[in-house]
């Protein structure tokens, strides 16, 4: 798995990311399809099937990281020790976090907290953490919801896929003479989508209330 990571080999990244995911490991998982999904999904020239099974990928690795971000208290979590990489501070109530870490550079920054050494105190460590993962979630599938809406498989001319035929000319939209596989396909692509973006609505929502409320302090 680090090989794929340090070569960048997005084939083998999705399909360790798809065996791990399989046996379970979904802290394997979750790392490789982190650095797969570095790059927003190209879906601009995959067919439906290949689309749908992109969106699949996507909808595992969103589901996973939403349940960490919403951890009660992931500064006394094993699993979240060992995968990123923390340990116990030397005082109580504290934790050690690498310097090389996504959360140790969340929290320099958030709230303008500089930390000196890698100790975090539980409360802030949990806050850098909610925040850090909170913030990769609502990133990723915004860009991946976008992506979404340029893809030419996901939306075909209705007409065409209906009638058979088209009165646009020249028409901007695939045109396809559907079976039921297709269907099939097409419809759990879009059921997935659907999904996907429901994992940042509270995300969304909160940070929406908290832009009014700045808004409302500088009326």
């Amino acid at each position: 798995m680090f090989g794929a990571i340090i070569s960048g080999d997005h084939t083998l990244l999705a399909h360790l990311a798809t065996s791990f995911l399989k046996r379970g490991n979904t802290d394997a998982a979750v790392l490789s399809l982190d650095h797969y999904f570095e790059q927003t999904p190209a879906l601009l020239d995959l067919d439906i099937k290949k689309t749908a099974e992109e969106l699949k990928l996507f909808f595992d690795y969103v589901h996973i990281l939403h349940d960490l971000a919403f951890l009660v208290d992931p500064s006394n979590n094993p699993k979240i020790w060992k995968l990123f990489g923390i340990h116990a501070g030397d005082e109580e109530g504290f934790v050690n976090i690498p310097s090389n870490s996504v959360i140790f550079t969340h929290a320099r920054t958030l709230e303008g907290e500089q930390p000196d050494s890698h100790a975090l105190e539980n409360d802030k460590f949990v806050k850098a953490f909610r925040a850090c993962l909170s913030n990769r979630l609502l990133d990723r599938v915004t860009r991946e919801n976008d992506a979404c809406r340029k893809a030419p498989a996901l939306e075909p001319c209705l007409r065409h896929v209906v009638y058979g035929d088209c009165d646009v000319s020249p028409c901007p939209r695939p045109h396809i003479t559907p079976d039921a596989l297709w269907f099939e396909h097409w419809i759990n692509a879009h059921l997935l989508q659907i999904l996907i973006y429901h994992s940042i609505n509270g995300i969304q929502f909160r940070r929406q209330m908290e832009a009014e409320k700045k808004s409302v302090r500088l009326l």
